[in-house]
């Protein structure tokens, strides 16, 4: 069996998706600043500036995309917690959101895949 580990993602090798994603308390409270965004499928944090590079780089060799926001969601993945919240909506039969009793941390925990 093949292991691949992402930082900050728990993943099964089951039949259906599931993924549990921790991130900290200082991330999660820049998420609600929105100073930074997090990837839907990675559970990265992604900042302005990663955004703003990433649409540069893309604009030299790909014009398919006028808009940089449309290219942050549909492209890079970068979500807003609102539209992470939107999108797992969507796209997941089960969502759970816990933050820690200390509240240094928060959890997302996905399962299934609608998509």
């Amino acid at each position: 069996m093949k292991v691949q580990i992402r930082q900050g993602v728990f993943e099964t090798n089951s039949s259906s998706t599931h993924s549990l994603a921790i991130i900290s308390k200082e991330q999660s409270d820049a998420l609600d600043r929105g100073e930074v965004y997090i990837n839907g499928y990675s559970f990265e944090i992604i900042t302005k500036e990663d955004v703003q590079e990433a649409w540069r780089k893309y604009k030299e060799c790909d014009s398919r995309c006028d808009d940089i926001e449309e290219f942050r969601k549909e492209w890079l993945c970068a979500f807003t917690l609102d539209e992470l919240e939107e999108y797992c909506e969507d796209n997941c039969y089960e969502t759970l959101w816990k933050t820690s009793p200390d509240n240094k941390w928060t959890a997302i925990s996905l399962w299934g895949d609608r998509s």
